[in-house]
């Protein structure tokens, strides 16, 4: 009779709850996308943007979950490396998906496809981050120890506007505004425009409507009213 396979757990770093583990992940939630128009941020709502940042969008998509960890993490020993980056942000497939796909590699070159973290609460402010798909290696740390923040996706072939901060000089502000399709943009609709803060706090652009609450050369606060083509 053949021995069942044993399974080995590490503890690495005790102050962590570390432990390299050998286990099936966790169930993927919400891994299917629909899409439909999506208008960001919500009319009459105040929102602040930094520089170079995009103040609206209006376009066909959805939105997705990204984790932005605010730790550094690496553990290794003779098989693996598991790498989190601090500040670098890791996007899962949809609004409530608990699986992150990384930019970089955090298995250290060992040929793991999917590059994924699962990131899932497991009560007492705990979050588990699970690295794989398949085989994957755990440890818990604190729920603040990351936010979650929105990234809009575009769906194929369809037409997405935005207007993006370019800044202040004296009573200026500076905008531009860009169209997109399938995520590339639309270079001759590529549009910088300003308002006079002399003459009103409004903003009108191709039917959408901006009140400007406050702005400097880093940020500006405002409040859409309308969207492009009067939309809302």
């Amino acid at each position: 009779m053949k021995k069942g396979m044993q399974i080995l757990f590490v503890c690495i770093f005790p102050l962590l709850t570390s432990c390299m583990n050998m286990y099936a992940p966790v169930e993927r939630v919400n891994s299917l996308t629909s899409y439909e128009t999506t208008f960001y941020p919500e009319v009459a709502v105040q929102s602040t943007v930094n520089l170079g940042d995009t103040m609206m969008m209006q376009g066909k998509g959805w939105y997705v979950d990204c984790i932005v960890p605010d730790f550094e993490y690496t553990e290794s020993n003779r098989s693996f490396l598991l790498t989190v980056k601090k500040g670098v942000k890791i996007c899962g497939e949809k609004e409530g998906d608990n699986y992150f796909t990384t930019s970089y590699d955090p298995f250290g070159g060992r040929g793991v496809n999917p590059p994924l973290w699962s990131v899932t609460n497991v009560g007492n402010n705990m979050a588990q981050w699970c690295a794989g798909a398949i085989v994957a290696y755990c440890h818990k740390r604190s729920i603040t120890d990351h936010k979650i923040v929105k990234e809009f996706r575009q769906a194929k072939d369809t037409f997405q506007q935005s207007i993006e901060y370019m800044g202040r000089s004296g009573d200026v502000l500076k905008f531009i505004y860009v169209e997109f399709n399938e995520n590339m943009a639309r270079a001759a609709f590529n549009r910088n425009f300003q308002v006079d803060l002399k003459e009103g706090k409004t903003v009108n652009y191709k039917g959408a409507e901006i009140e400007i609450i406050e702005a400097d050369n880093v940020q500006v606060t405002y409040v859409i009213k309308k969207y492009f083509g009067g939309a809302r």
